[in-house]
């Protein structure tokens, strides 16, 4: 058997039609992929330090993909801080520099 990657999906608190739209999608990728071990939780920002959520991810051996709407050092951050230690990898959505802005007229 090949080895599963584990994906956790953190979802959006709020009910919010496009970010839902755009997690059911994602998670029907996911979910079809032979390679994938998906989890999905709640907003990580939600998630009780000694519960069922934490404990599963606790659990996980090995290189874990986490997927979610908050910043990478606030993901981080939270995770570590139910000892699940990690680091970021490259995000394609967040640069290292801000942009550029109009210079004032």
């Amino acid at each position: 058997m090949a080895h599963k990657i584990a994906v956790v999906l953190s979802k959006w608190q709020a009910d919010d039609p496009s970010r839902r739209e755009l997690e059911e999608a994602v998670e029907a990728e996911l979910a079809a992929r032979a390679d994938v071990e998906l989890t999905i939780v709640p907003e990580l920002y939600d998630l009780a330090a000694d519960g069922p959520a934490v404990r599963h991810l606790q659990s996980i051996d090995g290189d874990m993909i986490v997927l979610g709407w908050l910043y990478p050092r606030a993901t981080d951050w939270r995770l570590s801080r139910t000892e699940i230690k990690g680091r970021a990898g490259p995000n394609a959505a967040v640069t290292e520099e801000p942009p550029d802005t109009p210079a004032d007229s």
